[in-house]
């Protein structure tokens, strides 16, 4: 709760916990360093989900948003594959992509990427970026990164320096 004034989402008050709580769960958070259980590829992009209400279409479709189909469909175990404990047996940009594919299945109104892909080439970044501009019904993305070259497609820039944010373009 905030100490003074108020916080509103497209014109709507938040005025209690169970308010903000309930705004809460339309944000998915992809830290740099993403948790992954000792389980599937499968049960970590479906986190939290009943295996029997995991939806394969949408799995398929957030890998392919996140280049990780390839990858995964050439995996002896394809989704079953057992990531490792904290995601050993994956690269830290698989790792990464993960965790935006289960952001992506989550479908949330807002995605915020905090460094998200830091470990993935400027190429891969942009991919994704492009990738994620053609959804039908795409979020809305805050990344944050200190790479600005990847920032092109974007609608508002805004630089932290100094303890300042500035608006750069947009």
């Amino acid at each position: 709760e905030p100490i003074s004034g108020n916080i509103s989402v497209d014109g709507t008050e938040l005025k209690s916990k169970s308010d903000i709580r309930r705004w809460q769960t339309n944000i998915s958070l992809v830290p740099q360093n993403i948790y992954l259980s000792d389980s599937s590829i499968l049960s970590n992009i479906a986190f939290g989900v009943h295996k029997e209400n995991m939806d394969l279409k949408k799995i398929e479709k957030v890998l392919k948003i996140t280049q990780l189909y390839k990858f995964v469909m050439g995996l002896k175990d394809t989704y079953h594959y057992n990531v490792g404990e904290g995601g050993k047996n994956l690269s830290h940009g698989q790792r990464q992509r993960i965790g935006i594919a289960r952001a992506l299945y989550r479908e949330t109104d807002l995605l915020v990427l905090d460094e998200g892909t830091s470990a993935l080439d400027s190429k891969t970044q942009l991919d994704i970026i492009k990738q994620l501009n053609k959804l039908q019904n795409r979020p809305t993305v805050i990344m944050v990164t200190h790479r600005v070259e990847i920032l092109e497609n974007y609608d508002a820039i805004y630089e932290v320096k100094d303890g300042s944010l500035n608006r750069l373009a947009g």
